[in-house]
C-alpha cells in the first residue's frame, strides 16, 4: 500500500494534511543540527501531482497571522528568538531578525495546522510537516538570502527557527531555551 497506489485523503480535520500511515511519521524531537531530517520524497510527488504540494506551509502562515493565535506565537517567539539569534547568529541584523522571528512564528503555526487536523499523534511530527521545513528552507527567495548574508549556514539557522517554533508550539513551551537548543550548533 504506497503512497503511488491512491489519492491522498485530505478529508478530516482541517482538510490541510493528508492521512498517512502512522509509520510515515517521524519522531518530534527538539531542534539537532547535527542530524539532517529528510523529507518524505513519496508524499512530495503525491501531494504535488494532487495540487496540494504547498497546502501546509499555506495554512501555516495563515495560522500564524491568524488573530486568535497571535497571543500564544508571540509567547514563542519571545521565548526562543534571543537564545536562538545568540547562538546561531548573534551578529544579525534587526530586519533579518524580524524574519527569523517570523519563521519561528511559522513553526508555531505548523503545530497549529497539525493540531486542528485531527491527524496529530502523540511524540511524532506528520510527514507533511516535515516537508515543509525542508521545502522551506530551499525556497528562500534572494531578499531573504541577503539579510542572512554574515550567517554561515544560514539555510540551517531557517530550519532551527521553524523547528524551534513548531516544536515549542508542541510541547506548549514547556521547554527552556537552553533545553531546545542543546542540540544546536554554536555559530559564536
Amino acid at each position: 500500500m504506497g503512497l503511488f497506489n491512491k489519492k491522498l485523503d485530505y478529508s478530516s480535520g482541517n482538510g490541510v494534511l493528508p492521512r498517512v500511515d502512522s509509520s510515515d511519521y517521524s519522531t518530534l524531537s527538539l531542534p539537532n543540527t547535527s542530524l539532517m531530517r529528510m523529507p518524505n520524497m513519496n508524499l512530495m510527488v503525491k501531494e504535488r501531482d494532487q495540487g496540494n504540494l504547498e497546502k501546509a506551509f499555506g495554512a501555516s502562515v495563515d495560522a500564524f497571522f491568524a488573530t486568535e493565535n497571535e497571543a500564544a506565537c508571540r509567547v514563542t517567539i519571545e521565548k526562543y528568538l534571543t537564545a536562538l539569534r545568540s547562538r546561531m547568529a548573534p551578529n544579525l541584523g534587526e530586519e533579518a531578525t524580524q524574519l527569523l522571528a517570523k519563521f519561528i512564528g511559522i513553526g508555531c503555526g505548523m503545530a497549529i495546522v497539525e493540531s486542528k487536523s485531527g491527524l496529530m499523534l502523540a511524540g511524532k511530527s506528520h510527514p507533511s510537516i516535515t516537508n515543509v521545513v525542508s521545502r522551506l528552507t530551499l525556497n528562500l527567495g534572494d531578499e531573504q538570502k541577503v539579510l542572512f548574508q554574515g550567517v554561515p549556514v544560514y539555510q540551517q539557522l531557517v530550519e532551527t527557527a521553524v523547528q524551534v517554533g513548531y516544536v515549542a508550539t508542541r510541547m506548549n513551551n514547556s521547554t527552556s531555551a537552553e533545553e531546545m537548543l542543546a542540540s544546536v550548533k554554536s555559530n559564536s
